[in-house]
């Protein structure tokens, strides 16, 4: 079938609306990151001081995708996490009981993944009755990344680490994960 001048305008046309079209999304997504980021910043003009020193609590030492990433979620982020994604104790009994979602999984850990400051921040608004945007913080790449391409499943089990740290806590020598197959961490 031989293709005619109006039938090549016509495909030129539609791949020309489709690049639009993914650039103004594109565009969109780093407008709401800005703003994101932004709205998390201005915590920083709220009175108080922060509960927990996030820098001595417990991170999860996690090697996803042959990338070492520190995870971490304290009691003052479940607030945020509540209302951002679920309860606390129904996420966890979800991860542990084989009836988490890759949902579940993918936010519980791109919140963990969360840079210290941002969730202190987020943590204040808290306190303070202030929904943040979660749902506009940059995703870890890595993460991402792990989670397209390999099982969901054993990041279950980090998702529920990361969780059962801040809820209950864990011994330190149970504070790693590896999503490689040797299991080391």
């Amino acid at each position: 079938m031989t293709t005619t001048p109006i039938d090549q305008m016509v495909d030129e046309a539609a791949a020309h609306a489709v690049e639009q079209q993914a650039d103004r999304v594109a565009a969109n997504d780093i407008a709401a990151q800005r703003a994101g980021r932004e709205h998390i910043a201005s915590a920083d003009r709220l009175p108080g001081k922060p509960h927990v020193d996030r820098n001595a609590a417990q991170f999860i030492n996690a090697r996803i995708d042959g990338a070492d990433l520190k995870l971490q979620i304290v009691p003052d982020d479940l607030r945020v996490y509540a209302a951002a994604i679920e309860p606390p104790f129904s996420a966890m009994s979800k991860l542990v009981g084989d009836t988490w979602t890759p949902d579940l999984i993918e936010k519980t850990l791109h919140f963990a993944a969360l840079p210290v400051d941002d969730r202190e921040r987020m943590a204040k608004f808290s306190r303070y009755g202030i929904n943040t945007q979660f749902g506009n913080m940059q995703k870890n790449p890595t993460i991402t990344r792990a989670l397209a391409t390999r099982p969901m499943a054993q990041y279950a089990r980090l998702a529920a680490l990361c969780l059962m740290a801040a809820l209950l806590g864990i011994p330190d020598e149970e504070a790693t994960f590896s999503d490689e197959s040797d299991g080391t961490p």
